[in-house]
């Protein structure tokens, strides 16, 4: 839901702020911080916000698959192949063993990126069949976009109000 997107992202550039003037040693919550940012500005439309803010984490840790996957994203969502390539190629290249705390979100994040590709390539059939492997949140997004890079709106347009659905059901009280 977009509001709920827009009140994360305004939390967590607070947050940033806040963080910012605590010192050297909040740098690591600081780019958590700045990884949520890009991620809310990419799930609000947000792109180029969105790919900024990744390709200043990057700089900083080449390692920060969670910030390419985003940044993958914002370039599948805008057909950008090449820069799509570069991103698939670079979480392709790393060694699991190298990625510190972002060792548990690796194998989804290898699964989108990968399905995202198969996507780009037009196999959609097999994106979707790899989509399904994924946990149901994920999954739903993900058939969004490979639906609407297949021109497919109306499965498109399924699925995202599956994820609707599932949204409104959630209690945020």
């Amino acid at each position: 839901k977009m509001g709920l997107y827009h009140q994360a992202l305004l939390a967590f550039k607070e947050a940033d702020r806040t963080l910012n003037g605590l010192g050297v040693e909040f740098n690591e919550c600081r780019n958590y911080c700045r990884q949520d940012i890009a991620q809310e500005n990419y799930y609000l439309g947000n792109y180029e916000e969105a790919e900024r803010g990744c390709l200043d984490l990057i700089a900083k840790d080449p390692m920060d698959i969670r910030s390419i996957s985003v940044l993958a994203s914002v370039y599948f969502k805008a057909n950008q192949k090449d820069k799509f390539y570069e991103c698939y190629n670079k979480i392709d290249t790393i060694n699991p063993s190298q990625l510190g705390s972002y060792v548990a979100m690796y194998p989804n994040v290898k699964t989108n990126i990968l399905a995202q590709r198969l996507a780009i390539d037009g196999k959609t059939d097999e994106a979707l069949q790899l989509a399904n492997t994924l946990p149901y949140l994920e999954c739903q997004s993900l058939k969004v976009d490979i639906y609407m890079h297949a021109n497919l709106w109306e499965k498109a347009f399924y699925c995202q109000k599956e994820l609707n659905t599932h949204y409104d059901s959630l209690n945020y009280a």
